[in-house]
């Protein structure tokens, strides 16, 4: 199928094997090669006017599936602690892309959970910088096989919802009471060393990445210290987090 000619939102089956292209669009001045039309989706890029008031209001009832925002990534933070319900509701039928600020010109990242958490669905990374914020990314596209998509759960795609991560209220019933893990750290082998010392002293901490409400004590823990032993560490404790 041409992607030209797309009337409402492709599915995860149409998109495979095409690039999204944003903010492009054919024309006699500037033709597309057809090889190349065939392989993208078009979108187009649309400005999310905050300045104005009601923008929220304004903007679903301008929404076409086609239209794609972009908004840097302290702007999305801010819209989603200050009006974490309209932005779920915008995102569940609008494109939203997120990207780094322009100061990161060390290429460093973001956390990129916030922006999941309200439905944006292309937050936007430094691929060249390996890091925390690069790693959950990676474990969070595992969860689909590393196809390249998540289909978002129901209540992310729900333009009537009132679900904001910041309010547990607001949780759908089935998750308002967290989900336990019970956890064991056994051993390690061979850890390298760190390069300052010639012995190290390892200890292994575990924490729960996920929205503001998920950042509590209870979800972090740090084993004991093995003292000068990187080659075979031993520590066999058993915890919990939630």
């Amino acid at each position: 199928m041409n992607a030209l000619f797309y009337n409402s939102d492709p599915s995860p089956e149409q998109l495979m094997e095409k690039v999204y292209v944003k903010g492009k669009t054919q024309n006699k001045e500037n033709p597309i090669a057809p090889e190349f039309a065939e392989l993208i989706i078009y979108t187009e890029s649309k400005k999310l006017k905050t300045s104005e008031e009601n923008f929220w209001k304004t903007a679903l009832k301008t929404w076409n599936f086609r239209h794609i925002n972009s908004i840097e990534e302290a702007k999305t933070l801010k819209l989603a602690k200050k009006d974490g319900s309209d932005f779920v509701r915008h995102t569940s039928n609008q494109f939203v892309r997120v990207y780094p600020h322009w100061s990161r010109q060390d290429s460093s990242n973001y956390n990129p959970i916030p922006a999941w958490a309200v439905g944006c669905q292309m937050v936007a990374l430094n691929y060249q910088t390996t890091g925390q914020n690069t790693l959950l990314n990676k474990a969070k596209f595992r969860l689909n096989g590393n196809t390249g998509y998540i289909l978002k759960p129901k209540f992310l795609r729900n333009i009537s919802g009132h679900f904001n991560p910041s309010d547990p209220e607001t949780f759908p019933k089935h998750r308002k009471y967290p989900t336990e893990f019970k956890i064991k750290i056994i051993s390690g082998q061979q850890l390298p060393k760190d390069g300052t010392c010639d012995i190290v002293d390892p200890y292994i901490a575990v924490k729960i990445h996920g929205a503001d409400v998920d950042q509590t004590a209870k979800n972090t823990y740090e084993t004991k210290s093995v003292k000068n032993n990187g080659f075979c560490p031993q520590w066999d404790e058993t915890f919990a987090l939630s």
